[in-house]
């Protein structure tokens, strides 16, 4: 039998953990802020596991962890990025740049700009870098509005 309350208090430690609020757990995998508040207290009677998954996912935690199934917290499959037999390199860069704080993010965007700034990378920065990325390098005046 599951137990709400050691589900909750999981949740909210790896909620904690990630340094986050639930309002930005709640709008990631688009439930109500109360919704996660309710699965962190324990007062949810019946429990929905995709619920409880995508939290965990998002949260960087096994789920199986979070329901009291393993000690392991951190051994994680995760459907589309890592499976048992796969892993699609690039969707675990962007799920773990996902995870990581705000000056780390920045500290690799900073090392990012400085590889996009060799010849080596003109066609990317020309054409094929996404516009959000080419637009904060833009605003950050590392990168000339005219160079797309």
């Amino acid at each position: 039998m599951l137990n709400n309350r050691l589900i909750g208090e999981r949740l909210k430690e790896a909620r904690k953990e990630q340094q986050l609020k639930q309002i930005d757990v709640s709008n990631a995998i688009n439930v109500a802020a109360s919704t996660i508040a309710r699965y962190e207290q324990g007062k949810i009677k019946r429990l929905k596991l995709p619920v409880v998954e995508s939290i965990a996912y998002y949260l960087g935690v096994n789920p199986e962890w979070v329901l009291g199934k393993s000690d392991d917290k951190y051994n994680i499959i995760i459907p589309g990025v890592i499976s048992p037999n796969k892993i699609d390199p690039d969707q675990f860069i962007l799920y773990m740049y996902k995870h990581l704080d705000i000056e780390d993010k920045a500290e690799i965007r900073g090392e990012m700009k400085q590889m996009l700034k060799s010849d080596k990378y003109k066609s990317v920065v020309a054409g094929d870098i996404s516009d959000d990325i080419l637009n904060e390098l833009r605003q950050e005046r590392q990168i000339p509005t005219n160079s797309k």
